[in-house]
């Protein structure tokens, strides 16, 4: 199917880029979905991406995968005409609205009247985040989120034996005045460079990123979504073992904190990325988007 490339810019005028394929489907409101990569990737290259496209031109939602400035790990743009630094090593995490509403005004420009907004990963997180910090210049109403291998930064950062030490060494960075400093070259199961403003805003308890822990007596974030929300993940997600131990530790507490209006599924097999069960994937998400689409 023809997948036509865009650019466009985030609220904040940094210049990113997407690919977005047209609805085909029995349209009722203009819908256009958009999809948000995860930690360090892009709108492109999960392999899933191709069996997206045409499920939700079948389901009748244009489709809107786009680059946000965390992708790649090291990368540059502009903002409105000045070179910038981007990248997963530099991105702090509540920007991400900025990169998310960008997209939703190009959305409503390309003639949509309603969005699904979907995250893979990290990008669930900023999707989550998103739809609960939207203002009054967000005007188009959100109809379903979809969620994909959803995964607990907090937990994530947490795992790693050497995660207080590079907290200490960030604050101290910040306080120094030095946002952009890496606090260490190998960071995480990714062993990627993380820059002290990017490693806090990924890491600590009870910032924006904190989407799916309690706040003392308060709900979790991700609990709060008054929006019909579908939840998918692999059995076999590294991720989730990395966080929870077992797929099983991970349902429970998923299903304890979910919003009333969601579902969750769990393919049998598949990894974080879901190779070799993209179809499968794609159909689950397809018949989620023709109920929200005719909804």
């Amino acid at each position: 199917m023809k997948v036509n490339f865009e650019r466009f810019r985030a609220t904040d005028g940094i210049e990113l880029q997407g690919w977005r394929s047209e609805a085909a489907g029995p349209i009722g409101v203009a819908t256009e979905t958009l999809h948000v990569h995860g930690f360090a990737g892009d709108g492109h290259s999960n392999k899933f991406l191709d069996s997206l496209h045409p499920a939700y031109s079948d389901a009748g939602s244009s489709f809107f995968s786009f680059d946000t400035r965390g992708s790649g790990v090291i990368n540059w743009s502009n903002r409105n005409g000045e070179p910038i630094t981007t990248g997963s090593c530099f991105e702090v995490f509540s920007d991400s609205i900025h990169d998310i509403r960008g997209a939703a005004r190009a959305a409503e420009e390309h003639g949509a009247q309603q969005l699904i907004v979907q995250g893979h990963s990290l990008g669930a997180s900023k999707v989550i985040n998103y739809c609960l910090d939207r203002g009054e210049s967000d005007a188009l109403p959100i109809a379903g989120v979809v969620l994909i291998s959803p995964t607990d930064m907090i937990r994530w950062t947490e795992s790693d034996s050497k995660h207080a030490e590079h907290l200490e060494r960030a604050h101290h960075l910040l306080d120094d005045g030095n946002p952009q400093a890496l606090v260490d070259t190998q960071c995480w199961a990714y062993g990627t460079p993380m820059s002290a403003a990017a490693y806090v805003s990924l890491s600590e308890r009870g910032g924006a990123i904190d989407v799916y822990s309690t706040r003392g007596s308060l709900a979790t974030r991700l609990s709060q979504l008054a929006i019909r929300t579908l939840i998918i993940c692999g059995s076999e997600d590294e991720a989730i073992k990395l966080t929870h131990g077992t797929i099983d530790k991970w349902r429970e507490n998923m299903t304890s904190i979910t919003p009333p209006e969601s579902e969750l599924h769990i393919i049998d097999g598949a990894s974080h990325s879901f190779e070799g069960y993209e179809r499968e994937l794609a159909r689950i998400i397809g018949e989620f988007a023709t109920r929200v689409v005719q909804s």
